[in-house]
């Protein structure tokens, strides 16, 4: 189940620095951004598992 939810995590991060990056060079950035200011609230709301 760890695994499972980490996975979500990093999509949901993925998904977030998708919407907010002009080009793929900052795509990384962005996806480490996003990975850091992500809440409980936000990873309970954007992860589904199951």
């Amino acid at each position: 189940v760890a695994a499972a939810q980490a996975l979500g995590v990093i999509g949901l991060a993925g998904e977030i620095a998708a919407r907010e990056s002009p080009g793929p060079g900052t795509l990384r950035w962005r996806l480490l951004d996003a990975l850091y200011q992500l809440d409980e609230e936000a990873v309970r709301d954007g992860v589904r598992i199951g």
